[in-house]
């Protein structure tokens, strides 16, 4: 009796002890609290194991490890450990412009056999631009390695292949195919998954939508299942950011509800998430925890701090310049309310006759005089502290140009721009500078 028909028939006598060749099943707590529905988010170091093309809109070094204690996956029951490890490096160069990404994978299948998995994968950044999306492409190599019990093990190679396509640096669209090949270990071929999924970000919300088609394997009957998971993140100004997040993940072999927190924080982000099966009267629960690092990227806790404090010192400057032309004004309008009076008296004077005429109208003369040049002077006044929209437009454009100055990242100067162009449409302001600079913004990211 060969390997395989060794395999085949201690998975027959043996149904409940399941185990899975190289099956699905999650990567970090992040994608695992979102149902897995990861194929089109662009912006985490698990797209090595979802989607190779999502790679290149890394945009900083990151490296993360992960723990995953899995009963349960789409394609079936299982009993296993996971750790792995992974980082991606994003380089700019004319002839390789993208992200390049690696992944070491370590499964213990309990009382059966021990699975390594070594990836290195390369997603390409601005393969084809348009003008407001863009389209990209990402393969990996996989080496797979399986050591039963028993003894024994081999080296065999796996392929995958992505697609990325993202607009308006908000809605993307993945699709993969992954272990295209259809390689063997120990007997048992490696199931080719097909995943399609999309994917949205609304400010500090994430939503995202996944279908996956797996065929069989030794152990599990082809599946296909439908994943889908929300995020929202809430930020501090001195404990960093927080993230809430819920999936669900329904298939014709395992339904589940999925649910996550996160932490961020100086560029390291926690991560852990829990699964519940729904066809398990008495389950036993899934487990993740991941921890990740960021590399050359500002710590948003300290920059949005730092922003607070210019466009607060900035506003304390106008805010005096303002108060200071109130208070002109206040001596304005008490001085052209004395001078009424006088010229109220000199005209009651003249009326009584009780002063000689030639001195009174000379008087009344250089009493009009001064009250003609003050209240000139107050109509400029005036005008200076009523300001048009458009006045008001120019200076709120002079603290972004000062925040730009100061260094400001592009997140938190994108979203400065896009409050102005809420805050002044339809207000007869020429915003076309903030268009520009928001033009820019988006194509610099």
């Amino acid at each position: 009796m060969n390997t395989r028909h060794l395999l085949v028939a201690l998975a027959a006598a043996l149904p409940s002890a399941a185990f899975a060749a190289f099956e699905e099943s999650g990567f970090s707590a992040r994608a695992i609290s979102m149902g897995s529905a990861f194929t089109a988010v662009n912006d985490d170091l698990s797209a090595i194991e979802y989607n190779p093309a999502a790679l290149g809109q890394l945009r900083v070094h990151q490296v993360g490890v992960n723990y995953l204690r899995q009963m349960y996956i789409p394609a079936g029951s299982v009993d296993l450990d996971q750790i792995s490890l992974a980082g991606a490096f994003p380089i700019r160069r004319e002839l390789a412009n993208g992200t390049f990404g690696f992944a070491w994978v370590y499964t213990d299948h309990e009382k059966y056999a021990l699975d390594r998995v070594f990836h290195f994968g390369y997603g390409t950044r601005g393969f084809v631009e348009w003008e407001e999306s863009q389209f990209n492409m990402g393969a990996s190599v996989k080496f797979l390695t399986r050591t039963l019990e028993s003894g024994g093990g081999e080296l065999t190679p796996s392929f995958d292949v992505g697609f990325h396509q993202k607009f308006k640096d908000r809605l993307s669209f993945g699709l993969s195919f992954l272990n295209v090949n259809g390689p063997k270990v120990s007997g048992d071929r490696v199931p080719f998954t097909f995943k399609f999924g999309v994917a949205e970000t609304v400010r500090n919300f994430v939503w995202a939508l996944d279908f996956t088609k797996r065929e069989p394997s030794a152990t599990h009957r082809p599946s296909t299942s439908l994943g889908g998971g929300i995020e929202y993140w809430t930020s501090t100004a001195r404990w960093g950011s927080f993230a809430a997040r819920t999936g669900l993940s329904l298939g014709n072999r395992m339904r589940s509800w999925n649910g996550g927190l996160g932490w961020r924080i100086f560029g390291a982000q926690f991560d852990y998430a829990m699964t519940i099966p729904f066809n398990d009267p008495s389950p036993d629960l899934n487990h993740a925890l991941s921890l990740m690092f960021r590399f050359g990227e500002p710590s948003p806790e300290l920059q949005y701090e730092r922003l607070l404090k210019e466009e607060s010192r900035i506003r304390d400057e106008l805010t005096g310049a303002l108060e200071a032309g109130e208070v002109k004004r206040w001596k304005f309008e008490a001085e052209l309310d004395d001078q009424r009076r006088q010229i109220d008296d000199l005209r009651r004077q003249v009326s009584e006759k009780s002063a000689s005429e030639a001195e009174l109208k000379g008087k009344l003369q250089d009493m009009g005089v001064r009250h003609q040049k003050a209240s000139d002077s107050y109509q400029k006044l005036k005008k200076s502290v009523e300001r048009t929209p458009q006045e008001k437009f120019e200076e709120e454009w002079g603290v972004y140009e000062a925040l730009k100055a100061g260094g400001a990242p592009v997140p938190v100067l994108t979203e400065r721009v896009r409050l102005l162009l809420r805050e002044y449409k339809d207000r007869g302001a020429d915003l076309s500078p903030a268009n520009q600079e928001l033009l820019r913004l988006l194509r610099s990211r």
